[in-house]
């Protein structure tokens, strides 16, 4: 499904955010500010349209450098639609993804949409051996497109951001 989507408010553009890989490849790991609720900042990501398939420490270190980026209120909106076996990562990369996470000041939540079950198992085992506060500031936006619209909407995601998540998830 093809949505059309307006332009953020004030002539604001979708910044893809910058790491040394994301600055000669424009997206290279998919962090992207699309709008955001009272000065909170919605960085979107989708692994599975990452270029970023590496299994060594550098896929870790890529993601803390983006997140480092990140100096004011934030929420994370984690798509989980598209991934493969290659996009799967181990409980030592989950660990210190959670670790980088529960050391950002400025984090506010994780919306998890599209999850799958891997993602799910991932994210219950990691809170059965962690009890990080970031873990409680999960939340799931699943379902058909409608209730995925709705469950943003009900957050305060404005319209043109939530039809531009929309309009991701059906590339």
């Amino acid at each position: 499904m093809h949505v059309d989507v307006k332009p953020l408010k004030d002539n604001q553009h979708i910044k893809y955010m910058t790491c040394t890989k994301c600055k000669v490849h424009l997206g290279y790991h998919n962090f992207v500010m699309i709008g955001t609720i009272n000065d909170i900042m919605l960085i979107y990501s989708a692994p599975a349209k990452s270029s970023d398939l590496n299994q060594d420490g550098t896929k870790l270190e890529n993601i803390r450098c983006h997140i480092e980026e990140y100096k004011r209120p934030w929420i994370w909106i984690f798509d989980g639609g598209g991934m493969g076996f290659q996009h799967y990562t181990d409980l030592s990369f989950n660990m210190g993804l959670l670790n980088i996470l529960s050391n950002n000041k400025y984090i506010q939540g994780v919306w998890v949409t599209r999850s799958n079950m891997w993602l799910r198992t991932s994210i219950s085992f990691v809170q059965t051996i962690s009890s990080s506060p970031i873990l409680k500031k999960i939340k799931y936006m699943d379902g058909n497109i409608i209730e995925i619209h709705d469950a943003f909407r009900k957050e305060g995601v404005e319209t043109h951001s939530v039809l531009w998540i929309l309009n991701e998830q059906g590339n």
